[in-house]
């Protein structure tokens, strides 16, 4: 564990403004040099590189053990987090009380993770819709010394029961469930009677359903210092990134924004090959005031 706790604060990925595959290339020959994250994702791709899709498996990473229902999201979402570090807060370890992180799309507790190495001892509330997924969670939750407070339902803007699709990785839906034979009905609550103090990071990847979850916390978001959200365009649907963007901006964050995927032609692939969403960015604010 301590070895990879200290190569955490490592730099992170290079500012180059060289493009293409030569300033890849020199990406992937300084992270795996001086990067222990990257050298481990490298390792994990490997090993992992003929698993196929949607079967469970086992590994380790800094003395902990981790159960994962599907290898290529997981190392899609281990490259993300503990590569790129998209949820390393600065100077959170400074603060003179524990760090809170609400993980709304837990999936099986990568973030928790990345946070158990990073500030050792925080307070965490996560919420994952696929009930064996969420199984997988608690688990690990369990083996990393982590309180597994994992409420076993989908976020909405509503109390009751919606058709959930499950795809036992990454991209459970409700807007899947809506036009899928496969949907089953899964419980759905609202998340603003959880929202009760400061929120250091709140974690918002939910497959499409994040403008009606941001609009129906907007009276909590003063409790939130840092907000990450994943949006979606679905696809026949009007898009709602306006929303998000204004919802956020009123509430006092400045935002940022990288692209979930790349699009070499922009004009040439609209609608990019998900079969469910034309559109997808990572959405990153910082409270301002």
């Amino acid at each position: 564990m301590s070895s990879l706790t200290d190569k955490l604060s490592a730099p992170g990925l290079p500012r180059s403004e060289l493009h293409g595959l030569f300033g890849q290339t020199l990406r992937h020959l300084r992270l795996r040099r001086s990067f222990e994250p990257y050298r481990t994702w490298l390792g994990l791709a490997r090993k992992l590189a003929k698993v196929p899709r949607h079967r469970p498996g086992v590994v380790t990473i800094g003395g902990f053990s981790i159960r994962y229902c599907d290898a290529a999201s997981f190392l899609a979402a281990y490259e993300e987090i503990f590569v790129s570090q998209i949820y390393d807060i600065p100077f959170l370890e400074k603060q003179n009380r524990k760090p809170f992180l609400v993980d709304v799309g837990s999936n099986i507790g990568i973030a928790a993770l990345y946070w158990k190495l990073k500030y050792a001892d925080f307070d965490y509330l996560g919420f994952e819709a696929d009930e064996e997924v969420a199984r997988v969670c608690i688990d690990n939750l369990n083996d990393w010394g982590v309180s597994p407070q994992v409420h076993v339902a989908a976020v909405t803007r509503e109390e009751g029961q919606q058709k959930f699709t499950r795809d036992g990785a990454d991209g459970g839906s409700l807007f899947r469930g809506d036009i899928a034979s496969d949907g089953v009905l899964t419980r759905t609550i609202r998340l603003s009677p959880y929202l009760t103090r400061s929120i250091d990071l709140l974690k918002l990847d939910i497959e499409g359903s994040e403008a009606d979850v941001l609009e129906e916390i907007r009276d909590q978001l003063h409790l939130v210092r840092n907000i990450f959200v994943e949006v979606h365009a679905c696809r026949g649907s009007p898009q709602h990134a306006s929303r998000v963007f204004s919802l956020l901006e009123s509430a006092g964050f400045r935002c940022f924004t990288k692209p979930a995927r790349a699009r070499g032609r922009p004009f040439h692939d609209l609608g990019g090959d998900h079969p469910l969403f034309d559109d997808q960015f990572n959405l990153f604010g910082v409270r301002t005031f």
